[in-house]
């Protein structure tokens, strides 16, 4: 039942913000008792903890899952481009929700989830300055710190709202520039095969 709380509210938060989905609206859609969700979380607060390390995580297993099987390059814009397609199917008010409501559980789990997925990424970045494909005198953390930077803004802000363009297209107009910048002629080889593909 804890499970299926959690998936019900994970829809509901990400297509409707937080503050628009109450206690009481979740138990009606689940058919279920207030008590029931008392029983498995303290308050709703608790409930959007564990959505949003929910959310975090599957985005995280993508993360493994492509740099099983590809190289460095490829696996950033995999990554970078289903992250702006995963975040253009969510309502802003949930990320504005959680940072204008609850500022202290988003602290809370993005520096319990962020060190996972910075340390993944920078080791993706020092495999493809090993394999010939980033430069080599890129510092990664700065790197990231950048295209997070750049990210947020192009997805949790109404920013380019303006452009009236698509996931795909706000991802190969921002981010993927800035993973462009950093391959070498080997890895943009790599990036260019990849980007003409994705503009047809």
């Amino acid at each position: 039942m804890k499970d299926r709380i959690i998936s019900k509210a994970s829809d509901e938060f990400l297509q409707k913000g937080v503050r628009n989905m109450s206690v009481q609206s979740l138990v009606v859609l689940l058919g279920i008792s207030t008590k029931t969700f008392y029983k498995y979380f303290k308050n709703k607060e608790e409930l959007l903890e564990e959505v949003l390390t929910l959310h975090y995580n599957q985005q995280f297993k993508l993360i493994q899952e492509y740099s099983k099987e590809q190289n460095p390059v490829f696996v950033f814009l995999k990554v970078w481009m289903k992250a702006f397609q995963v975040d253009n199917d969510v309502n802003n008010k949930f990320y504005s929700d959680i940072h204008n409501y609850y500022p202290e559980l988003e602290r809370r789990v993005e520096s319990r989830v962020s060190n996972t997925f910075w340390l993944e990424f920078q080791r993706l970045i020092q495999a493809g300055i090993n394999e010939g494909l980033f430069l080599k005198n890129i510092l990664p953390e700065v790197v990231m710190e950048s295209i997070a930077v750049l990210y947020g803004t192009a997805v949790r802000t109404d920013q380019f709202v303006k452009f009236q363009i698509s996931a795909d297209q706000a991802f190969l107009n921002t981010v993927a520039l800035v993973i462009r910048g950093i391959c070498t002629l080997k890895g943009g080889i790599y990036f260019d095969n990849y980007f003409e593909a994705h503009q047809k």
